[in-house]
């Protein structure tokens, strides 16, 4: 209502005066909140407005109340406009507000009226139906909820509208404030960030709000989510809305002085442009901060989460986008916009935040039904509110009615630099366009930059020359039994290659439908089914294991008294499964924090990752019959190797079937069926999967060693030792190398295949990139650990030759993938030997120097 401020202080007293609010003292209806550090009142007889705001010990309220149209209240605009039902009309001072349900009461002096209302100590809930704040005595068809909690000296509230109009019609979105704040006169200096280096403590702008003369109200873009109204001494009120950078703010009133009845106010408002559908049931959260500039902005910085590049996942939101010219298909939202195409037709942002260096492309997962072949993508610059032409890049849809995943290079434009805002997508930009069609929308994201000195095309033939070449002399000199490789570039597959036998003593010829031991490249599978979880909010990366699994509380660190045989330990991811020998003298000491679910991820926790845990763990066998239920506490009795967190080792086992068990007690399923259901067969990955669930084990190819006669089959045709029942999230997942491609291609494409999204464009990009300080030691070379996968951070080498940010990894029996983000290439080589060497197989670094002597130019 910021725009309508001067409108309101000039006019509302006058005609409200008959209803003026009685004082909180005689009125009564007060509903408290209270700690050591603040005090909090909603106002009963207001819809449950919050009207109260004060320092626990002084008790002086910030928040202005002089009418029904301040208090700290929820709002909510659309249309029509002028909006008058039944022959209702507006109050001539605001015919141009529309449809505008508020929380407090109308413009007439009607309150709105309580549903519920219940106070534990601990939160406050509010159910009310608001008042149309231009009509006289209309309720709104639509309830408001608040459920207020404090935190500090912060007040936490979730806020909810649940519509029902009787109007269907989908109306042009409008901004909402989220919520209005209005504070007292002394609280007049408006105080935030709206710089480009967020969350780095940088210098705080002071935004001129002063409205004395009516002006439209002050907007802009607070790139840190938060605003304050501060007296002289940097003392009030801030609100922090997480993902909302839009800010409007006001000041109205000659005077800086007076308290919650005095004409004088402050304003602040978080804004998102929304779509409120009839139907539309429309949540958000913000958190009211009391104190000096620097608490609020010391909360806000513990309490925010990191900020990536934006992504937008349309799962059941519109996620703040909104449209021009078009509407959608309405609320409830399925997975997807379903925009209609009409003429002009576009989708625009909300304000974001990213700078052009980081994130040079555009990735948008669509299915097209329109005779349109071409669509336009708009930046703006941080604190330009204005598209233009000359910050703009075309590029090609199919119109086929299928998902596909589009990769626009927004480098490609010389106007793409700097400091970025905002993006618009254009539909529709042919110039006789016409209606018809629609545009499905499942995601839009912004990835990070690539390397612009090493990308470059496949040569194809060299590659499939170099590749075969490598095949058949390994064959030949009976290093392998079979091998399948697999090489794609930007989602297609350029060189498929096999060789050899999936049986040596049946001579079965290897075709690609052969199924092969994953061994330890079950872990990013295991990863991923772990990060969905975390991507759903049901878990933390973070998160204590004993949260899940109570046994693992209290571990113990083994410090060997004899360091002799121990200190030049190195990990050796190629050959886990070996028992080592280590002194037993040791003792215990406490571990200095508890083991968390990214300890696991990353190599970093200490279970099983040195001398000691090995050999301790090969004294708890995998007895037949066992499963995670039954063996995963059994693992909370070894020792920790070294304290968690202070350096990096290879658990072979032990960190990743840990998480295995975390994700069935959190889903509430076995692991093999939460994998299938929500990884795997999403990804058509149809012949992947543990032992016990795949029909078609004939097709496991024979587990062969080399020795110095010849090649001949293994003994151990692991996992079968293990028996079906003990679901090995470290190593017991078998499958082929196409259905590998899947889950590979869709972790290059930032967690999209085939037009689905299995896991968030923040979540990949967290799993694939380094997540340990380089000091730790004990990285695989020239390597740093992501969530389960391994990412080169050093220089190409003879023995690394990836370009940076490349990913992947490998198996004890010769599976080996990698993504080079850089130069959008995914290969996969799948063998199965006992002795291959896992990552440091040299199959692994032959087929990574003939990817990178293909793509030199």
């Amino acid at each position: 209502m910021m725009k309508y401020l001067h409108l309101l202080c000039l006019f509302l007293t006058p005609l409200a005066m008959a209803a003026q609010t009685p004082s909180r003292d005689s009125l009564g209806g007060m509903s408290y909140l209270s700690n050591q550090k603040i005090r909090v009142g909603v106002d009963l007889n207001l819809g449950g407005s919050i009207t109260y705001v004060a320092d626990a010990r002084k008790l002086e309220n910030v928040v202005n109340n002089k009418d029904w149209g301040r208090q700290v209240q929820l709002s909510f605009y659309s249309g029509p406009v002028p909006f008058e039902p039944n022959g209702k009309k507006a109050n001539p001072h605001w015919i141009d507000i529309g449809w505008n349900p508020i929380q407090s009461g109308d413009v007439a002096g009607n309150r709105s009226k309580i549903l519920a209302h219940d106070n534990d100590g601990k939160t406050i809930y509010v159910k009310c139906i608001p008042m149309h704040w231009p009509l006289d005595n209309v309720p709104g068809e639509c309830y408001f909820e608040s459920w207020v909690t404090l935190d500090g000296n912060a007040v936490k509230v979730h806020a909810r509208l649940v519509n029902s109009r009787p109007d269907k019609t989908q109306y042009p979105a409008r901004e909402q404030e989220l919520p209005a704040v209005y504070t007292n006169a002394p609280y007049h200096r408006l105080i935030t960030y709206r710089g480009d280096k967020p969350f780095t403590n940088d210098t705080l702008s002071n935004v001129k709000n002063l409205n004395h003369s009516g002006d439209p109200d002050i907007q802009f873009q607070a790139t840190e989510n938060w605003a304050a109204n501060v007296d002289e001494n940097n003392y009030g009120l801030g609100i922090w809305s997480p993902g909302t950078q839009r800010f409007a703010c006001g000041f109205f009133g000659d005077t800086f002085k007076g308290d919650s009845k005095s004409d004088a106010t402050g304003y602040i408002a978080p804004n998102q442009t929304e779509v409120i559908d009839h139907n539309m049931v429309y949540d958000f959260d913000y958190t009211l901060i009391l104190g000096t500039v620097s608490n609020i902005r010391d909360y806000v910085y513990h309490h925010a989460k990191k900020p990536g590049q934006p992504a937008f996942v349309f799962k059941n939101t519109r996620r703040h986008w909104f449209y021009e010219n078009t509407t959608d298909a309405g609320w409830p939202i399925k997975s997807e916009l379903a925009v209609k195409l009409k003429p002009k037709a576009a989708l625009i942002s909300p304000d974001i935040y990213w700078k052009a260096k980081d994130a040079d492309e555009l990735t948008i997962v669509a299915a097209c039904n329109s005779p349109a072949d071409s669509a336009r993508v708009y930046w703006r610059q941080l604190n330009n509110k204005v598209f233009n032409d000359s910050c703009s890049i075309a590029f090609k849809i199919i119109p086929d009615a299928r998902y596909h995943t589009y990769h626009i290079r927004l480098r490609n434009s010389a106007f793409y630099s700097g400091t970025l805002a905002g993006l618009k997508i254009a539909l529709n930009t042919a110039a006789d366009s016409k209606s018809g069609g629609m545009v499905h929308i499942r995601s839009i994201a912004l990835r990070a930059a690539t390397n612009k000195n090493v990308s470059g095309a496949l040569n194809t033939a060299k590659l499939k020359q170099q590749v075969h070449a490598h095949l058949v002399k390994r064959f030949k000199d009976k290093k392998i039994a079979g091998a399948a490789v697999l090489v794609a570039q930007n989602g297609k597959i350029v060189l498929k290659d096999i060789i050899g036998y999936a049986d040596i003593e049946q001579r079965r010829t290897l075709d690609y439908n052969d199924v092969f031991r994953l061994a330890s490249m079950s872990k990013p599978l295991t990863a991923a089914a772990i990060l969905l979880l975390v991507d759903q909010k049901k878990i933390s990366l973070y998160d204590p294991v004993y949260k899940y699994i109570p046994e693992f509380k209290n571990l113990k660190v083994a410090v060997p008294v004899d360091e002799h045989d121990v200190k030049n330990y190195q990990p050796d991811p190629a050959a886990p499964f070996g028992v080592l020998s280590a002194s037993s003298n040791y003792r215990l000491v406490p571990a200095s924090r508890p083991v968390t679910i990214h300890d696991l991820l990353t190599h970093s926790s200490g279970m099983g990752e040195g001398v000691i845990g090995y050999t301790e763990i090969n004294k708890l066998p995998i007895e037949p019959g066992s499963t995670l239920v039954s063996y995963i506490p059994k693992l909370s009795r070894l020792p920790l190797d070294f304290q968690p967190g202070t350096r990096t080792g290879y658990s072979a086992i032990t960190g990743f079937d840990i998480c295995g068990r975390i994700i069935e007690i959190v889903s509430g399923h076995p692991l093999d069926r939460f994998m299938r259901e929500r990884i795997l067969m999403p990804l058509g990955m149809k012949n992947t999967g543990f032992v016990k669930n795949l029909n078609g084990l004939k097709k496991i190819v024979t587990l062969c060693k080399t020795t110095d006669s010849g090649m001949v089959k293994e003994k151990d045709q692991y996992p079968f030792a293990i028996g079906t029942t003990y679901l090995c999230g470290s190593a017991g997942v078998v499958g082929t190398i196409g259905d590998y491609f899947h889950f590979a291609q869709m972790l290059a494409n930032g967690g999209v295949y085939n037009g689905r999204r299995i896991l968030s464009p923040r979540i990949v990009n967290q799993m694939t990139s380094p997540q340990l300080p380089g000091d730790l030691g004990g990285f695989p070379t020239g390597a740093n650990w992501g969530l389960s996968v391994r990412v080169i951070t050093g220089d190409r080498s003879a023995n690394q030759p990836l370009a940076k940010k490349s990913f992947g990894w490998s198996g004890a029996f010769g599976t080996h993938f990698w993504v080079d983000p850089v130069n959008h290439v995914v290969a996969l080589y799948f063998t199965n030997i006992a002795n291959a060497g896992g990552s440091e197989a040299e199959t692994a670094r032959e087929l990574e120097r003939d990817v990178s002597d293909a793509l030199k130019q």
